[in-house]
């Protein structure tokens, strides 16, 4: 049987995975144990820290563990009870005649996941008071959003027992320049990009694909036009170069500083477009990350 895109796709992904060690040592150990030490695990942190791709990882951990998992997204799903109830029918593959609760009871060791949780706003009270209650003491939660569990998860003395918390932060410099590397990237220019994006994935992720758009796509400027120099690229051994003309030979000092420059504001250019996303999604730039945009140095 030929091989599914789907099984490429995930494929793909984790090979660019990197870092979030601690993350996955943390939940790879509730998963051997019965029952769990937590029974829900919320992870929170800006848009394109990696919660999506680490709750994927954990899903392949989950398929190690030879136990399965429901998906859920809150972009898909109504975020009432009866459309909380439906999707995880639809996640399940279930008979029509099956509810989604038997279901659960009938899979106690069902793990399962919820992204985009800030969008299941209205739902955070019935489902922590009424339905995880009711699921199997083995079975696990993980939940993934943009905004800190509510308060009422810490106050409750019985869910302050059984929750684990994750504030998502920016990738280690070790885990960005794994990450670089694993793209092709010469170690001089994960250096430089390393400075302006502080580690935070998505800045990493656009910073690297527009970097190799530029290397396959060799644009070079109109004849006699000094109005548009041409933008570097990354060479196939991933070392920065500039788009010269024929015969002119090798690069002098100040060459390789406008290449540098050139590099720089690319890198400023794609950071800003990502803090224009957080905006647009009403949360603001992470101040780990995003400090050269507003003209700051990290200390």
């Amino acid at each position: 049987m030929a091989e599914r895109l789907s099984r490429r796709l995930t494929s793909a992904r984790r090979r660019r995975f990197v870092g979030r060690s601690a993350e996955l040592e943390l939940f790879r150990a509730a998963l051997g144990r019965d029952p769990p030490e937590f029974a829900v695990l919320h992870i929170y942190g800006p848009g394109g820290i990696g919660k999506t791709s680490l709750l994927r990882e954990f899903a392949h951990l989950v398929e190690e563990s030879g136990r399965r998992y429901a998906w859920l997204d809150g972009r898909t799903l109504d975020p009432s009870p009866p459309g909380f109830l439906a999707a995880i029918h639809t996640a399940l593959d279930l008979a029509p005649e099956q509810t989604p609760l038997e279901a659960l009871v009938a899979t106690p060791d069902l793990v399962v996941f919820i992204d985009t949780y800030e969008l299941l706003a209205p739902l955070d009270a019935w489902l922590r008071d009424s339905f995880l209650p009711q699921l199997p003491a083995p079975g696990l939660v993980v939940i993934a959003g943009r905004q800190a569990p509510a308060a009422a998860w810490r106050a409750d003395d019985g869910w302050g027992a059984l929750c684990r918390i994750i504030s998502l932060r920016n990738l280690r410099p070790d885990e960005s320049t794994a990450y670089l590397q694993s793209q092709g990237l010469a170690p001089t220019l994960c250096a430089r990009i390393l400075d302006v994006t502080y580690g935070h994935p998505l800045a990493l992720a656009l910073t690297t694909d527009l970097l190799g758009q530029r290397s396959a796509t060799t644009e070079k400027p109109p004849p006699n036009c000094s109005t548009c120099p041409s933008a570097p690229t990354a060479t196939s051994s991933g070392e920065l170069s500039s788009n010269s003309s024929p015969g002119s030979g090798s690069k002098s000092s100040t060459d390789l500083r406008d290449d540098w420059q050139k590099l720089s504001n690319t890198l400023a250019g794609t950071l800003t477009i990502h803090r224009a996303i957080l905006r647009g999604q009403g949360i603001g730039p992470c101040p780990t990350h995003l400090a050269t945009c507003t003209g700051t140095q990290r200390r």
